[in-house]
């Protein structure tokens, strides 16, 4: 060790200390006579001394001290804590290392962890829980051991990682060996398993669904298994497949005809077959939503015309749509979500109609055309009041407003729209209401006007779309000429249907779970909304939450408030199919029921063949070796030889301040106090 004496100030400074402590000094003693002129001198000494420290400590003195210290590398012990891994083995393994500990420790600084989805203190974790996570061994190594120190990475497992990213893709320090060793059984037993299960998330009420499953086995070539697939526990199909190989993989897929809506959970499930060793991975799901959202569009035409073919073409090419068509007016039956009104009104009969839909705040689309009588279009109520000539017409091509911002309109049709063939448009004025959202401005010959071909009101909670013209069947044709297909044409009858149906939320109160099935061992957590009037999320209003099950689980609970939602934790519960049911307290009376699972998840069961593969990549990636669980004495001959890893010797710097030493501030007292009682006892003052 050594050290250097430095100040903030010069160090010649300390003359000025000097000076300043020898006049004080000199000043305080020059009319004093004592006896002894022995303990006069001491006397002055012990005042220049202390008044010297003391001014010099004005200069901000520091000790800078320099020591070399040896620094050992870290081991890093990261023993596998999931369910895959045999306790016994683990637990031997682990022995045998706290055998080798004092030896270890000359050459190491040991540090043991637990693994499974993390990596926590021995002891301190969900010890074997059901998946495993190796690609957090090598984050946390990083972080633990740095670029800076050097060190060894011991990783104790069967190699099974079923969470988290494959290790193989994260990346040790160079200056950091990784070491494996395998535990487990790397024998392949007959198994036969469900890989995975697919369907689409959502489908519409009364639609087929398909499921399909991926099917696995091994070594149960000859074995005929029985498909079988379950609709929340009740099956409903059963398909044969036969194994015909050693390694075989096949699929099966099921129709399903979704009958009722909700949460519907699809599992697929392989019968235990003779000879096979594990039964914990014959089954997978998956979960549907079945929507009964699909829009209802009703089609009501003056008469017959080439247009009502070319829109109904094109809605019926969504499957979201429900359409039916009828001439005249369906006022006896007003349970569509969206009407077409197609040479609306020409009629008292359908004037009347016109007004039962806005007094209802139905979505409408008017298509004006020729047969529209000016004396019937009377609709105050959206601020539009017709002013054109019965009879008298114009032609009028399409040219979209840059300006519209209600919804995007597709690229491909603003550009071919302009080109299509013009409408057939009722010549007149047009007074629009300030609130018109213009889609599409007419251009008759090369003028572009600024009359709307295309636009949208709003009534209330309804929304309206106007077509001044007809002929769009012209634009259906001229799109399927040109590319072979209306997609441009359909895309954009689409688009309007889904502006007009948006405004309309039917369920102003739901309950749903955070995902609709929960693996065994989480939280489940449950949330709900209610949209007042005002489509805004309220939630000054208390709930109720009751929550029931198969498995006999029945909790009533209060939700909390949760930002603008409502929310509740339900902890760990066991597995089953449950149905939750929120009421609203108070004024309001809404009621919401929904559906979700909770489900025995162990991937560590799944798969139960020891990966000892991916250890050995690991090891050979990262300078280290791979050992198994039969000869892990050799590793710990590897580890106790330590060739590779090197002692650190490090030098280190501290500054120490002196105005921060206790032991300073003593002598200080003890030389000004010494100085007053020698001068009291000679008589001086």
């Amino acid at each position: 060790m050594s050290f250097e004496f430095i100040t903030v100030a010069p160090i010649w400074y300390a003359l000025f200390c000097a000076a300043g402590a020898g006049v004080l000094t000199w000043l305080l003693y020059r009319k004093h006579f004592f006896e002894s002129r022995i303990l006069a001198k001491v006397m002055m000494v012990l005042r220049f001394l202390a008044l010297f420290i003391l001014f010099l400590l004005l200069l901000s003195p520091m000790v800078k001290l320099r020591y070399q210290k040896e620094k050992k590398p870290i081991l890093a012990v990261y023993l596998d804590a999931s369910l895959s891994i045999d306790s016994a083995q683990n637990l031997k393994v682990l022995n045998g290392l706290k055998k080798q500990t004092p030896e270890l420790a000359k050459l190491y600084d040991i540090r043991f962890f637990d693994f499974n989805s993390d990596v926590t203190l021995p002891g301190k974790g969900n010890a074997f829980k059901n998946s495993t996570n190796i690609s957090a061994v090598i984050d946390h190594a990083n972080e633990f051991i740095g670029n800076h120190q050097s060190g060894q990475v011991l990783i104790v497992s069967d190699g099974l990682s079923n969470t988290g990213v494959n290790p193989l893709f994260r990346t040790l320090h160079s200056n950091i060996q990784l070491s494996a060793w395998g535990l487990g059984d790397t024998v392949q037993y007959p198994d036969a398993w469900v890989q995975e299960v697919n369907a689409n998330s959502t489908v519409f009420l009364g639609n087929e669904l398909a499921v399909s499953a991926g099917i696995r086995a091994y070594n149960l070539q000859g074995k005929a298994a029985s498909i079988q697939l379950f609709e929340n526990g009740k099956l409903l199909q059963t398909k044969n497949l036969t194994i015909n190989n050693t390694s075989f993989f096949g699929r099966v897929d099921f129709g399903v005809k979704s009958t009722s809506p909700g949460n519907k959970r699809y599992e697929v499930r392989i019968p235990v077959l003779a000879g096979e060793s594990n039964a914990k991975n014959n089954a997978a799901n998956t979960w549907v939503q079945v929507t009964d959202t699909r829009r209802k569009i009703q089609l009501c035409y003056h008469s017959p015309h080439p247009d009502i073919a070319a829109i109904s073409r094109a809605i019926e090419g969504f499957e979201q749509y429900e359409l039916s068509k009828v001439q005249g007016p369906s006022a006896a039956n007003l349970n569509a979500d969206i009407y077409i009104l197609h040479g609306f009104a020409s009629n008292p009969a359908e004037q009347e109609f016109v007004a039962s839909l806005q007094k209802k705040g139905l979505s409408t689309w008017f298509v004006l055309t020729g047969q529209c009588e000016p004396v019937f279009c009377n609709f105050k109520e959206t601020g539009i009041e017709p002013k054109f000539q019965g009879g008298s017409f114009t032609d009028a091509q399409a040219a979209v407003n840059s300006g519209f911002t209600e919804y995007t309109v597709a690229d491909e049709f603003a550009s071919a729209v302009a080109s299509w063939p013009p409408l057939k448009v009722p010549y007149g004025r047009y007074e629009m209401p300030k609130m018109f959202k213009t889609q599409l401005y007419q251009k008759i010959g090369a003028v572009q006007t600024d009359y709307p071909l295309m636009g949208f009101t709003n009534t209330g909670n309804a929304r309206q779309a106007w077509l001044w013209g007809e002929g769009v069947w012209r634009w259906r044709m001229r799109d399927h000429q040109i590319n072979g297909s209306a997609e441009a044409f359909d895309n954009w009858i689409a688009g309007l249907i889904q502006y007009l149906s948006v405004d309309d939320v039917k369920q102003k109160f739901r309950v749903f779970p955070e995902k609709p099935e929960f693996h065994a061992g989480e939280n489940a957590v449950v949330l709900a909304e209610y949209i007042d009037e005002g489509l805004n999320m309220d939630n000054s209003n208390p709930v109720n939450l009751v929550v029931t099950s198969n498995n006999g689980f029945n909790k009533s609970l209060p939700m909390a408030k949760n930002g603008k939602r409502y929310r509740v934790d339900l902890g760990e519960i066991p597995s089953g199919d449950y149905e939750c049911k929120a009421q609203i307290k108070g004024k309001l009376n809404e009621a919401a029921i929904n559906r979700f699972s909770v489900t025995e998840f162990n991937p560590e069961l799944d798969q139960t063949v020891a990966d000892h593969g991916l250890l050995r990549k690991l090891a050979n990636r990262n300078r280290g070796q791979f050992f198994n669980y039969n000869t892990y004495q050799e590793g710990l001959k590897s580890l106790a030889n330590g060739k590779n890893i090197k002692t650190v010797l490090t030098t280190e710097t501290n500054l120490l301040e002196l105005i921060h030493w206790k032991w300073l501030f003593a002598l200080l007292v003890l030389l000004f106090g010494t100085e007053w009682f020698l001068r009291k006892r000679e008589g001086g003052y």
